[in-house]
């Protein structure tokens, strides 16, 4: 279902937590966006503090990447980028637009949410349409 939705997106990597379930999760959307993955054991457990600096630690050859990580640090992250945001439940997915040139400059409050979808809000998808 998620991964339905994704299809398509400019996703440059998929940053995944270690955990089996996140990579479990992240499978199918991955298979969907046809684009690299990472597993890193820092997104694990990780605070906000602690995802914003994996944020700015990527190269700035990537555009688009996608988090899958666990709360609360996922919804913390969320909130100190754009300044408040929803609660996460299981599997939601936001998209967030950061203004900014690079990802080293990625600061709390540069963040706007785009998009914000919950399993519950998903329409299914008839792969024979």
């Amino acid at each position: 279902m998620i991964a339905d939705h994704v299809r398509g997106w400019p996703v440059a990597l998929v940053v995944v937590s270690s955990a089996t379930r996140a990579r479990e999760t992240a499978a199918p959307v991955i298979e969907a966006l046809g684009c690299p993955a990472r597993v890193e054991d820092r997104v694990y457990d990780a605070t906000a503090g602690e995802l914003l600096r994996l944020v700015c630690e990527l190269p700035d050859t990537l555009g688009d990447v996608m988090f899958v990580g666990h709360n609360p640090g996922t919804e913390q992250l969320h909130e100190l980028l754009c300044g408040d945001g929803p609660a996460y439940p299981t599997a939601a997915l936001a998209t967030l637009a950061l203004d900014v040139g690079a990802w080293a400059e990625v600061w709390p409050g540069c963040g706007r949410q785009l998009e914000f979808v919950t399993p519950k809000g998903l329409v299914a998808v008839d792969p024979g349409s």
